[in-house]
């Protein structure tokens, strides 16, 4: 039977989303109280993390497409706390540019979502689901500063390129499972010693998927297309 309080966190960070999408609506001018929120949501989501994976053995859920274990608690927490500094520092210069808006700490818990599911997945197409909706809020952040043209071009560049780099990561995950039978990680690493070759065009192709997702060189041409006005610079 399946462990529910396992992904707890993800639960209670999807709720949260939810109720500040809800409260953004209803209640004008929130800005600053739906990031006060965040932040708490934030913290209490690491602490619910350490807390119910604490003193756990490497679990399967779902079919072993998620897996609980150490290694995943901790890059969990590591990310939560990172998006709590970034949400920290980042709001005096949302301030200056004008852009401190209530959608800013929502993308960001969005993203932080796909990264939990991602730091959990046992299964490529829990990978993926995990990706894409990491990748959707940061579409729309990229776009955020809609006052500057530079702006919404590396948004618009960044979502074209991709929607490319899904299609070169699915087709990836589609040559692993044609020659593994499966999407399970476990079950693709049994078989890398006998497929070993053939396995290694999909995982060529998920690398430069992923790639084009991170900008990494030389897959980063989006990220050279904009780079936002410090204060000084609109001053």
């Amino acid at each position: 039977m399946t462990n529910l309080a396992l992904v707890f966190p993800e639960i209670f960070l999807s709720l949260s989303i939810m109720f500040l999408l809800i409260l953004g609506v209803f209640k004008k001018n929130s800005s600053k109280l739906i990031q006060n929120i965040s932040l708490i949501i934030l913290l209490i989501t690491s602490v619910i993390t350490l807390n119910e994976t604490l003193g756990i053995q490497e679990t399967l859920l779902f079919n072993s497409s998620v897996v609980i274990d150490y290694l995943s608690s901790f890059m969990k927490i590591v990310t939560l706390l990172a998006a709590f500094l970034v949400l920290v520092i980042s709001s005096n210069y949302l301030k200056t540019l004008k852009i401190f808006k209530i959608e800013y700490p929502i993308l960001i818990l969005s993203s932080v979502l796909g990264m939990m599911i991602m730091i959990s997945s046992n299964d490529l197409i829990v990978f993926y689901m995990g990706l894409e909706l990491q990748s959707l809020a940061l579409y729309v952040l990229a776009t955020f500063n809609r006052d500057q043209l530079k702006s919404s071009e590396a948004g618009l560049k960044y979502f074209v390129l991709s929607a490319l780099s899904s299609g070169l990561l699915l087709y990836g995950c589609s040559l692993i499972y044609g020659f593994t039978g499966s999407t399970n990680f476990n079950i693709i690493a049994n078989q890398l010693n006998s497929n070993e070759y053939a396995i290694t065009f999909g995982i060529v192709f998920i690398l430069v998927g992923l790639a084009f997702k991170i900008s990494a060189v030389p897959f980063h041409m989006c990220c050279l297309l904009y780079t936002s006005p410090s204060p000084r610079d609109r001053g």
